[in-house]
Formats: C-alpha cells, sequence, structure tokens
C-alpha cells in the first residue's frame, strides 16, 4: 500500500491516521460480513482479512449479520417510525421485557435507553446521583424536624444540663449549631468509586470515572464529580474508601437531664462502578473473590452498584451477562449496562437497567434522548436477542466453548514462549494476550519497544500483513501513548476452531520472530515486503547479554540524564538490532530512498526516546560520583533536520518528553547531544522546571580548541604564521573556539553558509573575539602576549602607549583629553573608539568598535576574514576547524591545503571521509572527543571504552560538583569555556587520544612525516 491521502485524515483524525500509517494499517474496508473485513490493494484485488477487534466487543454477530440486515430491510420497507417522541412505543416495551427474562433476578428492571455505552453510563450515574440527592434531602428534612422538636423541648422544660461548650452560650446557640449542619449537607460533593484502568466512556460523566489520565485530566474541570480509585481486584481498598467518606450529623439526645451530642453516621457516595472484565484496561478479569466481598459490602453500606457489562455482555464470556459467572445475588446489583453488540453492529443503542425498588418514577421525564427509544433499533436489539438465545443459546454456548478452546491454545503459547508472552488473560470469547519486556537481549529494539508499549502495535500490524489477521492493543494506548504490549482478541460468536488455529499459528511465530531478535521478519511488511502464506524458517539474531552489576555505593548517588540520536539510518540498523541490516542500504533509483530510509521513516513516528544504558561514574581525584541515563531519541541527523523545518514543537515535545523522563527518575541535569541541542536552540526551547539543561557546548568548544593545540604542537606549527579557517564561525561552538584560539593564533578566515544573514552572524564573531580579545589584553603582560592580543597591541595600541603611563591608566578624562588634543585624521577616529580599554572597565560594544577601528585603519581586516566561498579560502588555511550543522559533506577531500590540520566536530561529519583515505599529507581527525576519569564503556556508537563526548562530559561534570543552574543554555561564553575545562581537570576528564586516519593513534613522529609530505608535495 502506498501512502494515500485520505480525506479522514485531512478533515477527521489527522494524528491517528498518521500513526496507523506507520504500521500500514491506514486502510479502508469496503465491505463486511461474519468474521471478515475486506479491503482493495493497489494491485486492484480484494483481501480478506479475520477480524478479532471486533468492534471492541460489538460484532457479537459477525460483520452483517444476515437476520440483523432483514430486520433492518423490514423496518425500512414498512416505514417504521423513527422519530415518535412521547408516544408509547411498543418495540422498546417489547426490549426492555426481554432483557427482563434475560437478567437472572427476582426484582424487576427499568430500562432507560440511549444511544452510546458512555450514555448508558451518563444514566446510571445521574439516577444514581438523583438518589444521593434525595437521600440527603431527607436527612436535612429530619435535621429541620429534629431542631423543631429540641426547641420546644427547651422552651418547656428547665433543669436539664448542656454540654460544657453551650453552658454559657445557651441553648439557642445549641440549636443554632444543630440546624446549621445543613450546609454540610449543601456542599457535599458527589463521590464516585471506580477501579483504576476502567474504562466508561468519554462524555463528562462517565469521563470522570475512566481510570486513565491521559483522557480525563484535560476535561477534569467540567465535572462535579469526586472519583476515588482503587485497585482492580482490591476489596480491602474499596472499603477503606468507603469508610472514609462518611460524614456525620449530630443529634440532641436528653436522658435524666443530661443533654448530649450523639453523631449520626451517613455514607456520601453516589455509587460504585466497575467491569466485570476490564476491556480497554487490558483484558482483567474480576476475581471470585472480589466480586463476592463488593455483594458484601454493598448490603453492609447501602451503596448503589452499577456493572457495566457494555462490552462484557450479550453472551461474550459464555453467559449472556458476565456477572453471571459470579454466582452472586443478581438483584445485588444496582444498574446493569449494556451496548455495543446489542444494536447487532449496525444500530447505535444502549440500555442501563435499573432496579425497579430503586429507581425514581420521575427520571424518565428528567433524562431523556431525541434517539433513544427508536423502534428501528429497537427491532434490531431484538432480532440480536434472538438469534443469540435461539436454539438453546447455541450461540452462547459457542462462545464459552470456542473461549475454552483459544484460552486453551493462548495458554499453551504462554508455556512455549515464557520469555515472550508475560500474561494470558480473558473469558469466553473476550481474551487478551500480554507481551514481555525482553532485557537479556543486546536489540534494543524489542526491550525498548516493548517498554513503550509498542511491541502490542507491531505485532498486531506483522499479524494483518503476514497472516491477514486483524487485532489490536487496547485503543486508549493506540491515541494516548501510553505503554500496553496487549492484544485484544474479541472475535464473533460464530468463530470456529479452523480460525482459531489459524490465529494460534500466527501467534506462534510472531513469539518466535522475538524470541529470535529478528525485527527484520516481525516489521519487513512495514517497507510491502511482507509474504503472506509463505513462513521461511527464521534467522536467530538473538545476542544475550550479561546483566551489568549493580553497585551498592551508587545507590544514592546525584543522577543525570543524557540524550543523543544515531547520526543516520545505518547507525540505527546496527545499534538497533542487526537483523534490521537485512534492509538493502543501496538507494531505490526512481525515489533516492534505500528500504533502510524508507523503512525508518515510516517506523519512527511510533517510538519515542529509549534507554540506552545506565551508567555509573567515579572521579578518582574527588571521590565525586554521579548515576547516569543515556537516553536514545531514534531520530536520526537528516529526519531531525526534516522536522525541525516543517514541525519544529512536535520535535521539541519529544526531546522535552526525555527530559521529564529524566526528572521523573530522580536526575538533576539533563545533556543535549548532536542535534538535541541545535534544534532546541542550545536547551532554551525546552522547559526547565523540574530539571536544570545543558547543550554541553562549552566543554565540546574546549576539547576543539585543546585539539587543535595539541596537534599544532606534534606538527611543530607556527601558530603565529599560521591562518586558521572556522567553518560554521556564526554558531555557538565556532565562535567561542575562534575566540579561544585567538589567543594563539592572529590570523583567521570565519565561514558561514550562503544563507540569508550569514555574514551578519560572522561579523558578530568577528567582534565576540575582538572583545575577548580585549579581556587578554587587560589581564596580560605585554611581554606574554600572543596570537591576535600581541597583533592588536601592535597595530591599535602602540601609537597610545602613553596612555599606560601613570597620568592616564584608568582616568577617563585624561585619556579623552590626551587623545583629542594629540591625534588627527584615521588616528584619532581609532582613538576615540578604542579609548574605553584604557578605562577601569571596556565599554560593552567594545569588540564593535575594534572592529570599526580595524576598517578605519586598514581599509580591511587583517587579521579576520568574513566569507562564505569554503573551497577558496580551505586551499590557504593552514587550520579548518569545522563545526557546523548538516547532515551532509560541505567538504571535499582536495579543498585542503597540504599539511594542514583539519579537525571536524560536526556530528555527522562535515568533510568527505575521503579526506582520510586520499589525503596522508593532511592531518585530518574527529574533534570534541575527550576522556572520562575512569575507562568505562557510555555504549555510544563510535566511541571506544574510556572516551566521552564533550557534551557527554559537561553533563557529568555538572551533576559531579552539583551545578544548580542551567549551564550551557543558550549561546556560551569563552568564560564558561574556561571555567568547565578547569573543572574537568580537578575531576579527572581531559582530552582524549586524537585519531589520525579514523583509527590511528597521532604522534608525533607521524605529525612529522605528515607535514614532511606536505612540504615535498608543494616542491613537486
Amino acid at each position: 500500500m502506498q501512502n494515500r491521502k485520505w480525506n479522514y485524515e485531512e478533515y477527521c483524525r489527522p494524528d491517528f491516521v498518521k500513526m496507523l500509517r506507520a504500521l500500514r494499517l491506514d486502510v479502508h474496508f469496503t465491505r463486511a460480513a461474519g468474521d471478515y473485513l475486506y479491503y482493495t490493494d493497489d494491485n486492484g484485488q480484494e483481501i480478506a482479512i479475520l477480524d478479532l477487534a471486533g468492534g471492541m466487543g460489538s460484532t457479537i454477530l459477525g460483520h452483517n449479520n444476515p437476520a440483523v440486515n432483514k430486520t433492518l430491510a423490514r423496518c425500512l420497507e414498512s416505514g417504521v417510525p423513527m422519530h415518535a417522541q412521547g408516544t408509547v412505543r411498543e418495540s422498546a416495551g417489547r426490549l426492555a421485557a426481554r432483557l427482563n427474562q434475560l437478567y437472572p433476578g427476582a426484582q424487576k428492571r427499568i430500562c432507560i435507553f440511549t444511544n452510546t455505552g458512555t450514555e448508558a453510563v451518563e444514566t446510571a450515574l445521574k439516577h444514581a446521583e438523583m438518589n444521593r440527592m434525595k437521600r440527603l434531602l431527607a436527612i436535612g428534612k429530619d435535621l429541620k424536624a429534629h431542631h423543631k422538636k429540641m426547641r420546644e423541648y427547651f422552651r418547656d422544660n428547665t433543669g436539664y444540663t448542656l454540654p460544657e461548650k453551650y453552658r454559657d452560650r445557651g441553648f439557642d446557640s445549641l440549636l443554632n449549631d444543630i440546624l446549621m449542619q445543613g450546609l454540610l449537607l449543601e456542599q457535599l460533593p458527589p463521590v464516585v468509586i471506580s477501579t483504576k484502568g476502567a474504562f466508561h466512556g468519554k462524555t463528562t460523566s462517565a469521563l470522570s470515572v475512566t481510570g486513565n489520565k491521559m483522557y480525563r485530566e484535560p476535561f477534569a474541570r467540567m465535572s462535579g464529580i469526586r472519583t476515588k480509585f482503587i485497585d482492580f481486584n482490591d476489596a480491602a481498598q474499596l472499603e477503606s474508601t468507603l469508610e472514609n467518606n462518611y460524614f456525620e450529623i449530630n443529634k440532641i439526645v436528653v436522658e435524666d437531664g443530661i443533654v448530649r451530642l450523639v453523631p449520626d453516621k451517613h455514607l456520601n457516595i453516589t455509587a460504585f462502578i466497575t467491569e466485570p472484565i476490564q476491556g480497554e484496561g487490558g483484558i482483567h478479569v474480576a476475581t471470585q473473590e472480589f466480586i463476592g466481598q463488593i455483594a458484601a459490602l454493598r448490603d453492609r453500606h447501602g451503596f448503589e452498584w452499577i456493572v457495566d457489562e457494555i462490552q462484557s455482555g450479550m453472551g461474550r464470556t459464555g453467559s449472556f451477562f458476565a456477572m453471571e459467572r459470579y454466582g452472586i445475588d443478581p438483584d445485588t446489583v444496582d444498574y446493569v449496562l449494556l451496548s455495543k453488540s446489542l444494536g447487532g453492529a449496525v444500530s447505535k443503542l444502549s440500555v442501563a437497567m435499573i432496579r425497579e425498588p430503586i429507581h425514581d418514577g420521575n427520571f424518565g421525564m428528567l433524562h431523556t434522548s431525541t434517539f433513544g427509544e427508536d423502534a428501528l433499533s429497537c427491532e434490531v436489539a431484538l432480532t440480536v436477542l434472538d438469534e443469540l438465545t435461539g436454539n438453546d443459546k447455541a450461540l452462547i454456548r459457542n462462545c464459552s466453548d470456542m473461549g475454552d478452546y483459544l484460552m486453551a491454545g493462548l495458554r499453551e503459547l504462554k508455556e512455549k514462549h515464557p520469555g515472550v508472552v508475560s500474561g494470558v488473560r480473558g473469558a469466553g470469547l473476550m481474551a487478551g494476550v500480554e507481551f514481555n519486556v525482553r532485557r537479556n537481549g543486546k536489540s534494543i529494539f524489542f526491550a525498548e519497544l516493548a517498554a513503550q508499549g509498542g511491541l502490542g502495535m507491531l505485532i498486531a500490524g506483522y499479524l494483518f500483513h503476514e497472516h491477514r489477521i486483524r487485532t489490536q492493543p487496547p485503543l486508549n494506548s493506540i491515541i494516548t501513548k501510553k505503554p500496553s504490549n496487549i492484544l485484544r482478541i474479541e472475535p464473533s460468536a460464530l468463530i470456529d476452531k479452523k480460525d482459531i488455529d489459524r490465529v494460534l499459528f500466527a501467534l506462534d511465530r510472531a513469539c518466535e520472530i522475538v524470541e529470535k531478535s529478528n525485527a527484520y521478519e516481525l516489521t519487513k511488511f512495514v517497507i510491502d515486503k511482507e509474504t503472506p502464506g509463505e513462513y521461511v524458517d527464521i534467522k536467530d539474531f538473538f545476542e544475550p547479554v550479561e546483566p551489568s552489576a549493580e553497585q551498592a555505593d551508587f545507590e544514592n548517588v546525584r543522577q543525570m540524564g543524557f540524550q543523543f540520536h544515531p547520526l543516520d539510518v545505518h547507525q540505527v540498523m546496527e545499534g538497533f538490532d542487526k537483523s534490521l541490516c537485512e534492509f538493502s542500504r543501496e538507494p531505490d533509483p526512481a525515489t533516492g530512498q534505500s528500504e533502510r530510509d524508507l523503512y525508518w521513516d515510516r517506523l519512527v513516528p511510533i517510538l519515542g526516546a529509549f534507554v540506552l544504558k545506565v551508567i555509573n561514574l567515579k572521579s578518582p581525584r574527588t571521590g565525586d560520583r554521579v548515576r547516569a541515563t543515556l537516553f536514545g531519541l531514534p531520530y536520526t541527523t537528516r529526519q531531525m533536520l526534516d522536522l525541525h523545518k516543517n514541525n519544529p514543537q512536535f520535535l521539541i515535545d519529544r526531546i522535552q518528553e526525555g527530559a521529564e523522563r529524566a526528572a521523573a527518575m530522580g536526575a538533576r541535569i539533563f545533556g543535549l547531544g548532536a542535534f538535541n541541542s541545535i534544534v532546541t536552540h542550545d536547551g532554551m526551547d525546552l522547559d526547565d522546571t523540574n530539571i536544570r539543561i545543558t547543550s554541553g557546548n562549552s566543554y565540546t568548544a574546549a576539547l576543539i580548541w585543546q585539539s587543535v593545540l595539541k596537534v599544532a604542537d606534534y606538527a611543530e606549527l607556527d601558530l603565529e604564521k599560521s591562518t586558521a579557517a572556522i567553518v560554521g564561525a556564526g554558531g555557538n561552538i565556532g565562535s567561542v573556539t575562534a575566540s579561544l584560539l585567538s589567543e594563539d593564533i592572529s590570523h583567521f578566515i570565519l565561514l558561514g553558509s550562503k544563507k540569508e544573514k550569514s555574514i551578519e552572524k560572522l561579523r558578530a564573531t568577528a567582534c565576540s573575539i575582538y572583545s575577548d580579545t580585549v579581556d587578554v589584553l587587560r589581564s596580560t603582560k605585554p611581554r606574554d602576549l600572543k596570537g591576535l592580543a600581541k597583533a592588536l597591541a601592535q597595530d591599535l595600541l602602540i601609537p597610545f602607549i602613553p596612555l599606560y603611563g601613570r597620568d592616564y591608566i584608568f582616568k577617563k578624562d585624561a585619556i579623552t583629553e590626551y587623545i583629542e588634543g594629540n591625534y588627527k585624521g584615521k588616528d584619532l577616529e581609532v582613538g576615540r573608539l578604542i579609548k574605553s580599554i584604557f578605562f577601569p572597565r571596556s565599554a560593552p560594544d567594545i569588540g564593535e568598535k575594534i572592529y570599526e577601528a580595524i576598517q578605519i585603519k586598514h581599509g580591511t581586516d587583517p587579521y579576520i576574514t568574513l566569507d562564505n566561498d569554503l573551497e577558496k579560502h580551505l586551499a590557504v588555511s593552514d587550520i579548518v576547524v569545522s563545526a557546523v550543522s548538516s547532515d551532509r559533506t560541505i567538504m571535499e577531500a582536495e579543498w585542503f591545503k597540504p599539511g594542514a590540520i583539519v579537525n571536524d566536530v560536526s556530528l555527522p561529519t562535515s568533510v568527505s571521509d575521503k579526506i582520510y583515505k586520499e589525503r596522508p599529507d593532511v592531518i585530518a581527525f574527529e574533534g570534541g572527543v575527550g576522556h572520562l576519569p575512569e575507562y568505562i564503556d557510555l555504549g555510544i556508537p563510535g566511541l571506544v571504552p574510556g572516551a566521552t563526548l564533550g557534551c557527554v562530559a559537561e553533563t557529568f561534570m555538572c551533576t559531579m560538583m552539583n551545578i544548580i543552574e542551567n549551564y550551557s543554555f543558550g549561546p556560551i561564553t569563552k568564560k564558561q569555556v574556561l571555567k568547565i575545562w578547569e573543572i574537568g581537570n580537578m575531576l579527572g576528564f581531559g582530552l582524549g587520544g586524537v585519531k589520525y586516519m579514523t583509527d590511528k593513534k597521532l604522534t608525533r613522529k607521524i605529525a612529522k612525516e605528515i607535514i614532511g609530505k606536505s612540504s615535498t608535495a608543494v616542491l613537486k
């Protein structure tokens, strides 16, 4: 299937369809019959899909049941009225009578018909609240009668003794307090008890008693219901909640002339609502003990009990009502709710069956629905009931028999694959299979996919495309992305053993694929490589991993989080699961995309950040310890750049999720690796309320600076006479690196892109370099000056050397007077610009003024060149530092000057990798790599044990030193870099070994040989 443009996506549910598309489940079914749905593929062929999703429990009679359709046709042909409100609607009456016959209790049930399951829940809650208010009104009425009675007593009697509190205040005060208790009754909110994991619908009140927070919280203020959630199957919590929701009304009792206040306890509970089997909650079955204890607590406390059979009823579990399985008195249940299959999968119909003794006769007038009780839906429902109960309830018995067969097969599956299947739950034809989170293998794909709740979704995609079987996780886990590795199986009552065997075979094969860590076989359907009906042997890619030993002395230490991302799709394939390398890396001539690119572009939207590794690190110098959780964001550099351009907020939200996850795990600081920093504007787009943020740019710049100086020293390069080109000098790292190197180098070429305002950014960098140089000039003795500071001192300051005398230094007026009186022309213009160098504090814009002064004196800047022509300037540069943000090569190997030092800190690299193979006359290396205080493997692709990236190292340092503010957050400064470099030295971090030709350690001897080759090349 190709990526089609659906109106449903554009005008109805855009995000949902995008997610379905990731698994190629964005299909449009054109017809349905029995247990099968049909769609037409891109070749025009009709594909039959065995439907186990069953409309979330709505298709107990299958799709387009002939008997149901016949009833529909009869009603339409005979002109059955849809709208006859306010009259006798006998179809609804017959349906209510039939439901009463089917309910096993002795007491009659009043049936309130609505359209959907959530409306049935609303009906029950409203009626229960109406009854609560009647109870409170009765308590209030009794309170007033008691007040009147006691006022008459005090009026007619003497010689009584009031409670001590009222002896000075008198009986009027006592009676007033008794009456004021009525205000308490008015303020009591409706309280409903529900269960965690429950799903009862999405209208306001039903939503308030639904267990999923992500559904409730955006609308929490719309409902006055205060819901108390208890654990499913925990009757002790129910009992405790009931006890905590009693209130007291004091009454006056007089015995032998002694007046006392006696509390009268009342329960403030609107209702308790539960499902016999939680469907959306993950197919959790209520235990016999739980249901029995609810019934006993209901008898003791007198609360009203709502049983939601919207999904479990209608024969699905092997009895018409699932509650029949528990053997309790059916009349203990006050409300029974049905929907879904009641409408025969064609009509929208629901019912709340209310026990007559608690039914309020006025409710039917207060709670009405335009489409409730319509004859067509009721006639359909009567047909459904006839079909289910006909032939001595043969279909319901089939639900029981096939349910037992299915559950037995699923349990065998669990026994066969205990490392893959963690649970099998259900009753009848309402079953669920839960998959494990695997932590014993090296495949990050399976471990993290399951941890994020995506394994169930992928297995659903696999079953659909490879086996033509439709099932799915609970819908709420798909929409809310709440972790859930459960597949729901809810076929119709028509299912037979042949189809169940087909399902069990497909699940068995899926489990074997997961067991063998073969992500390719499980997910090749994502790029249209499915082979339905062809079941070859499954290659085994499983590699066991030894669990990391927990170190006791790291239990209560400071924690940090750090997030990086794969550079390209090939790193994804090699790092996530070796089986993914089965996808071709060769581009398709027609699209320019490889199978790997296409696969990852389609799959990545359903993935979130994953935990790569947990690292314990200690500084042997200071003893400071830190526990680091390394996260991987699955987007490649190219994908991040695309999102940054087209949907930046989506990407920021994904990165923010990693930060929040780290904070929840106890981290104090969250570090941003590679493009995590760039696309969030060095962290400034992130919310740092719960955790501090660092881009790590300061220590990265420090490592680049130090590595260039080290290599220059090995090569015996005269830095005073050298020219350094900084590619990406308008960026954060490039600009500060140039400023650091300016203490040794006086000639720079700042190179930017050809984008608009690129030269403006380079000019800002030049001014920043000059500003930092002034700080060096002011704090360094003249004889110790080097690089740009020395050049500027000789060029700009020597003409003003008298100002260093005792009569002028730090005297603003004297300096200004001297310059104005002793200089003319260009010298006067220059003097006016640079004079604040001699003041106690230089002007804030001194960098800009020096830049301008140099232009005045020389016409063009002899120290810093600004341009965007890389090829032209790299050919004359002795040192090249590349700190650009790009997902592609922008510098070719042949552009560089023989003997040049080339430090590429870009990730991915911006210099062609041919430079390492074809330019032995150039010292090319990847910068920004340091060493850890201990010899530890971070597990980051491309890093040897003991090595670290600068951004990771900085996050370690900030955590160890308990730096409580954001560090490299937004633009960094030279002072920040110098400070973090000193901290690193103190803790035992430092510059790593420089790798030449990607994998050879650079030595002085090698450096000299390279310089020798370059000299020979130049002579030739």
